[in-house]
């Protein structure tokens, strides 16, 4: 998409985003989590912003590969034209899934190992991507325990990272008119060792910053300034070695740049899993300084490396099977051209016809290397818009000019009206489109068209497929966010009734670790029925509320689960049916779907135990606390519902184990934020049901 003048200020801008995001999270996280939205609005922001792109990019975003736009505008033009002849240079490859999958997918492997380029800079790239998700752990245990700053306060420091960032971003563009000057001069060839200076002194300064953040910020005396300051040149490292070594892959490896990045992106990817798993350990073991420490030796084990590349990488590429090394070539042809000198007149030619020859034997070479790695592409672009979330849009191609019919001939005017389709095949302008002679006969050619046209039918398939299920998630989760708009979850405070409760004292006795949450619900008085406003003070509304959650359609699941499975006669006593669900006053020692037992009740509450049978009368292993509470703000002019949850393990140990584990809570983070999805639908199918006018 960018000519080799552009293409490092590209990478670079989109490098910058790429590092400034993790950077720029954690405080943003930490004040989102500490004011009033809380935590769950940390992942709804990036879902909004991830949903939004989508949605942009579905819809303007064009297709970028050449060929695959070829072959689009020449399905248009047989279809306007009727003549069926006419394809593109694409529609001759013969696609092969099998060896697609054989040979390309195992590319990648094959030049990470025997590649000593790839290999040893995807070996430092991933140790650099895996320490910019380390930083995460290291600057929160610095600024965080070591300075007892606030969480959104303790990353207020990644901004020495970001400066870092901002300013290696200005050292690229600084050193950008020299590069396009000497790219100009060698007629723009480009070399890829000429990105490798600024990542010389990235690699020194990164390793500096290294020591200069562990034994500057592990202990509360030294100035809060000296470790943040240490981050500047963490982030200008950071950037500066990871852009320019991802241009000296792009610019030496070319047509097979893609191969060269998708093992480069697999192993730093695998980094920047694994690395934050251990930090942690890592810096409570040997403390911080030490750790720092021991990642600055390994940094600085990796400075040599450009340097090395620098002064002997031409020599590395000319043995390389992989990397078409055209600067190599041009150094070839000037050497010959100079050796023969004025004898090329005498030898039947002149220098540029050598040139010329030169110059046809390098065309076919890299049309051969572009042939191997044709079907690659086609296979990435496939997968990358399979994969993309909503499929593929189709868009309006610019047909451009076709032998004498414009492109406005074609949109207003319609297909002209041929008697006979003729029988020549017409390609596509376009220098992918070139008609060339070919020594296949027209049946194998005609062969092979109709195969790729039976899987590019099949890949639409997939595509409608893909765009169905997308557009339905998309829309199911618009439809769930407007109606659970109003809810708000929150976490109960300690000091909650709930939890100096006699019913909380006797079924947790050892007061073993909660799961807990509350979904509240705030609705005017005008919008709730009368009758029930004036029937308050008897439980009424408290009732109907209750007899929604049970009754309405949020349950529905659920009780038939429950009644499957556990409706019997030893249970006929308890309320199975949605109509008695929906009439009950739940009164003290009503049973429901043999799972919830009221336990408690007045005016405005009511609390069920939950988590097993009720006929289960002891403490128990699995075990809750669910209360549906109604408080009505006259002079607010609002009634505010809420349901409360609290879980637990009766049967748990207080304190530590013998390994010095304390007991888990019953729920990990994930359920719990189901739970509360689910609280959220029976607050709505309730309100809606029973409450609302």
């Amino acid at each position: 998409m960018y000519s080799n003048e552009v293409r490092g200020v590209a990478v670079a801008c989109f490098s910058a985003t790429i590092f400034c995001g993790p950077f720029m999270g954690p405080f943003i996280g930490g004040f989102i989590t500490n004011s009033y939205l809380g935590w769950r609005w940390t992942a709804y922001i990036p879902a909004l912003m991830g949903f939004s792109a989508c949605i942009l990019a579905f819809f303007f975003q064009r297709e970028s590969y050449g060929p695959v736009i070829l072959v689009e505008k020449a399905a248009n033009l047989r279809r306007l034209t009727r003549n069926w002849g006419i394809h593109a240079k694409q529609d001759e490859v013969e696609v092969d899934l099998g060896e697609l999958l054989k040979k390309n997918l195992s590319r990648p492997i094959r030049i990470l190992f025997t590649e000593p380029i790839i290999l040893l800079v995807t070996i430092y790239l991933s140790f650099i991507y895996g320490l910019l998700y380390l930083n995460l752990t290291a600057y929160g245990l610095v600024f965080g325990q070591v300075y007892g700053w606030a969480p959104g306060v303790n990353g207020l420091p990644y901004f020495g990272l970001i400066i870092g960032v901002f300013i290696g971003f200005l050292s690229i563009l600084a050193t950008q008119p020299g590069y396009v000057k000497k790219l100009k001069a060698n007629n723009n060839v480009p070399v890829p060792e000429w990105r490798l200076p600024l990542t010389m002194v990235g690699g020194i300064v990164f390793a500096c910053g290294l020591f200069w953040f562990g034994w500057g910020g592990y202990k509360a005396s030294t100035p809060w300034i000296v470790p943040t300051l240490a981050g500047v040149f963490l982030g200008f490292g950071i950037y500066v070695v990871f852009l320019c070594c991802l241009n000296y892959i792009i610019d030496a490896y070319l047509m097979f740049a893609a191969s060269a990045i998708a093992a480069n992106t697999i192993m730093r990817s695998l980094c920047g899993a694994i690395f934050p798993l251990f930090a942690y350990y890592m810096f409570e073991g040997i403390g911080i300084q030490w750790g720092m420490t021991l990642l600055g030796c390994l940094a600085t084990m990796f400075i040599p490396m450009p340097f090395v590349f620098y002064f002997y990488g031409k020599k590395i590429r000319a043995k390389s099977k992989f990397a078409p090394a055209p600067d190599i070539q041009q150094d070839k042809r000037r050497d010959e051209e100079a050796r023969m000198g004025g004898d090329a007149g005498l030898n039947g030619g002149s220098p540029d016809g050598q040139a010329a020859a030169s110059g046809s034997s390098q065309s076919e070479e890299t049309e051969k290397a572009r042939k191997e790695e044709i079907g690659f592409r086609f296979l990435m672009s496939t997968w990358h818009r399979l994969s993309s979330g909503i499929g593929h849009c189709v868009y309006g191609p610019s047909l451009g000019s076709f032998g004498d019919a414009s492109e406005s001939q074609f949109r207003l005017r319609g297909p002209p009206r041929a008697s006979k389709p003729q029988k020549r095949a017409i390609p596509i302008a376009g220098q992918h489109g070139t008609a060339q002679q070919s020594s296949r006969s027209s049946s194998a050619r005609l062969a092979i068209f109709w195969r790729n046209q039976t899987a590019i039918k099949t890949m639409g398939l997939f595509r409608t497929t893909f765009a169905i299920a997308g557009y339905g998630s998309l829309a199911t989760a618009a439809s769930w966010l407007l109606m659970t708009r109003q809810c708000t979850m929150r976490d109960i405070p300690r000091s909650d009734y709930l939890f100096n409760h006699t019913l909380y004292a006797r079924y947790n006795p050892n007061n073993a670790p909660v799961t807990q949450d509350i979904c509240v619900r705030q609705v005017p008085l005008k919008k709730i029925r009368p009758e029930l406003l004036e029937g308050r003070e008897d439980g009424r509304l408290v009732d109907a509320f209750c007899q929604g959650v049970w009754g309405g359609v949020g349950y529905a699941y659920q009780r038939r689960f429950l009644e499957k499975k556990y409706r019997g006669p030893e249970t006929a006593g308890q309320l199975w049916d949605r109509k008695d669900l929906s009439m009950s006053r739940y009164q003290v020692g009503t049973q429901i779907t043999d799972h919830f037992e009221v336990v408690s009740r007045t005016p405005s509450s009511i609390i069920v135990r939950c988590g097993d049978s009720p006929r289960k009368m002891e403490v128990r292993e699995s075990d809750g606390l669910f209360e549906m509470v109604v408080e009505v703000k006259e002079r607010e002019g609002i009634a505010e519902f809420g349901l409360k949850s609290v879980f637990y393990n009766g049967l748990a140990m207080p304190g530590p184990d013998k390994d010095g584990k304390m007991p888990p809570e019953p729920m990990g983070p994930w359920v719990q934020w189901l739970h509360g999805q689910y609280d959220k639908l029976l607050m709505e199918t309730s309100l809606r049901g029973k409450v609302l006018r």
